[in-house]
């Protein structure tokens, strides 16, 4: 599905829900929080965002800057279950932005996943994932030609299927995962075509994890394996990028009700290709997902994650990286809400000298009008550092608008 058919179905959605009756159950001590709609057992929340925005360099060009101002419309679609046992959630969302002046920089990209979680039994969970995403790549990355006339259209599809079990003193769970991979062919500035059709591929992964169980901090140990299957058994180059992957992790799950939540660990990644020439894969990472909440006002946010991801260049086997990135929602008033971020991204070529720094930072101010209705500000830099190139470049884009929710 293309994005806009994304985004119209997003909408169509939320047309739906607006049907619905309002959830009046919410507290009246959130007198600016988005009632939810309600149909059936289900809870809607719909949200369409609009910006005016400007950027000193939306091309992400290394010289001769081009700055541009735009528009940013970004729907979202929020829908849970109210099922006494189990438990149905859909998110989706999405964000477009066209330039006045260069059409070519049009940004588009968006996200959906739906889970239904299903209680078995006392001590008996099953859960099924299913997620799509669409995002782009530009000539700022290395699997990209400075020549390129576009950006490329990347999209992930996976499904997710998991059983845990809480034994008592230990708990498991069990997790098999197969996900597709397709990358856009490209249209170059000589008006030739790069075909991406070798750099498509399917993944299947399986898991185990062990967990000390009854306790607010759960120690754990995962290993899984994932093969990667590419549908052209030779590449552009020559060579044969199918590949085979084993992750150990070792690390803990914290859930100490509303203070603290999530997991954080250690990791260590192999991963051998089929091809001699290929340089195989073993290295360390970081893995974190939590959540602190040291007022009722203040939340922080930390994630991080490692992995492999694969390549197309010559005598190139994949790029190890490392991502890391923390936000601060702080609630100024009852209807004003400030977000700060921050995030480091390192990527290192196996076979190769490439290494590549990306850094953001940014900020949101969010004033809300009513329950529906909200002026928002936002501010976002981006510095891309590279130490074997001269494509370094740096961008600052600022945007105010509105935001409609329910």
């Amino acid at each position: 599905m293309s994005f806009r058919g994304a985004c119209c179905l997003i909408l169509w959605f939320a047309a739906l829900a607006s049907a619905a009756a309002s959830v009046r159950a919410q507290s009246l001590s959130e007198p600016y929080a988005p009632l939810a709609l309600r149909a059936g057992v289900f809870d809607f929340h719909p949200a369409l965002e609009m910006e005016a925005i400007y950027s000193d360099n939306p091309g992400q060009l290394s010289s001769n800057l081009r700055p541009a101002a735009g528009l940013r419309l970004a729907p979202e679609l929020e829908l849970k279950s109210d099922w006494v046992r189990h438990e149905f959630r859909l998110k989706a969302s999405g964000e477009r932005i066209d330039y006045a002046d260069q059409p070519e920089q049009t940004t588009m990209d968006g996200t959906m996943e739906s889970s239904l979680k299903l209680d078995i039994r006392r001590s008996t969970t099953a859960e099924v994932t299913m997620t799509a995403a669409q995002s782009q790549t530009t000539s700022g990355s290395s699997e990209v030609p400075d020549d390129a006339a576009a950006k490329r259209n990347d999209y992930e599809f996976t499904l997710t299927a998991a059983a845990s079990r809480d034994a008592g003193q230990l708990a498991g769970t069990i997790r098999t995962e197969l996900s597709r991979f397709l990358y856009g062919d490209l249209e170059l500035l000589d008006g030739s075509t790069e075909d991406n059709g070798d750099r498509n591929y399917i993944e299947a992964s399986a898991a185990l994890r062990v967990m000390q169980a009854g306790t607010a901090l759960r120690p754990f140990v995962d290993v899984e394996i994932s093969p990667r299957l590419h549908d052209a058994k030779r590449d552009r180059n020559g060579l044969r990028r199918n590949s085979f992957g084993v992750t150990l992790k070792a690390g803990g799950e914290i859930d100490a009700g509303e203070v603290w939540s999530g997991a954080a660990g250690l990791q260590y990644d192999f991963r051998n290709y089929q091809d001699d020439t290929l340089e195989d894969f073993s290295g360390a990472g970081l893995f974190a997902a939590l959540a602190w909440r040291p007022s009722r006002l203040t939340i922080v946010s930390l994630a991080a994650e490692s992995g492999v991801e694969e390549s197309a260049n010559d005598g190139v086997s994949g790029n190890h990286t490392q991502s890391a990135e923390i936000t601060i929602a702080q609630a100024l008033r009852e209807n004003l809400t400030l977000e700060l971020s921050g995030a480091a991204d390192y990527s290192a070529a196996l076979g190769s000298d490439a290494r590549s720094v990306t850094l953001e930072a940014g900020g949101e101010l969010s004033y809300a009008l009513n329950r529906v209705l909200s002026v928002t500000a936002s501010y976002q830099h981006t510095r891309y550092v590279s130490f074997s190139d001269s494509g370094d470049y740096r961008e600052t884009q600022i945007g105010a608008g509105l935001k409609i929710s329910r």
